[in-house]
């Protein structure tokens, strides 16, 4: 295709490629979810973290009608709004999966069953693509989001997007652009325009590649001290197909010759007159 076509439809398109929604978190519906321990909970159309704390399992889960494989590339988007973490308001503690796509209905940091206690937490062996919010033990202790991906038993970790507002919604897009590539993405409004210092995170993994990918899950982090809490919210979770972002590192397009302009616009002039006459 010539590449001024290709450069028309991307302006005609807008700054966006967007695929509908594979999945939609309809909160409201809560016979959809499976919860698993108390403080995590589908409720008032949300994900509800309510002082949910480390050490066991607390998470809510739904499985999906089909699995992403070692070669889909996906864009999860979702609202997170935090409340409160452990610690204090100077040191806050805190340690979450705010999302994972897992390869069946274990936790996703450890080896445990919806069933079982996990009270020794086996280390996780199924596949695992996870965004967790996170807060170093002791130091430094700012509120982090990391990426986490879990293959075969392996895991590896993105760098740190450090950046919390507090009782303000966080607007989160999360992506596999390729077998081994993810990218972070946060922004302060709900149409994604603002994105926040130190944003995007990209993050290779370095050949580890996850696949059959089947179950949504939101929780803790079962391993987790039980000193970290969090208190919060997510809603409005899409997972659908890659999104990319104009602003997104490229090859520059194609500067379009005045001739091509002129073309453009006799053309849309053009199909306008068809169509008139057509309705006409």
């Amino acid at each position: 295709m010539n590449k001024y076509l290709l450069l028309i439809t991307f302006l005609l398109c807008g700054s966006n490629l967007i695929g509908q929604c594979l999945f939609e978190g309809d909160y409201g519906n809560t016979a959809a979810w499976s919860t698993v321990g108390t403080g995590v909970t589908i409720a008032n159309g949300q994900v509800e973290f309510d002082n949910a704390t480390g050490s066991q399992q607390r998470r809510v889960y739904q499985t999906l009608s089909s699995s992403f494989d070692s070669s889909d590339t996906w864009t999860v988007e979702f609202e997170f709004t935090p409340t409160a973490f452990g610690g204090s308001t100077n040191s806050p503690l805190t340690g979450a999966s705010l999302f994972a796509l897992t390869a069946g209905t274990k936790a996703p940091f450890s080896d445990c069953t919806p069933s079982e206690s996990c009270s020794s937490f086996p280390s996780a062996v199924q596949d695992a693509a996870i965004l967790t919010v996170l807060t170093p033990l002791s130091g430094n202790r700012e509120v982090y989001f990391q990426m986490i991906i879990i293959n075969d038993g392996a895991e590896v970790r993105s760098d740190s997007l450090v950046f919390i507002n507090p009782n303000a919604p966080h607007y989160i897009s999360f992506s596999r652009t390729g077998p081994s590539t993810y990218e972070l993405r946060l922004f302060t409004n709900a149409n994604r325009t603002n994105e926040v210092a130190g944003s995007p995170i990209l993050f290779d993994t370095q050949g580890e590649v996850v696949t059959g990918l089947n179950t949504v899950q939101h929780g803790v982090i079962t391993r987790g001290s039980p000193n970290r809490l969090l208190s919060g919210s997510i809603d409005n979770l899409c997972v659908s197909d890659l999104i990319i972002r104009q602003n997104v590192e490229a090859a520059p397009l194609p500067a379009i010759p005045r001739n091509a302009k002129l073309a453009f616009i006799l053309f849309s002039l053009l199909m306008g007159s068809l169509m008139i006459r057509k309705l006409g």
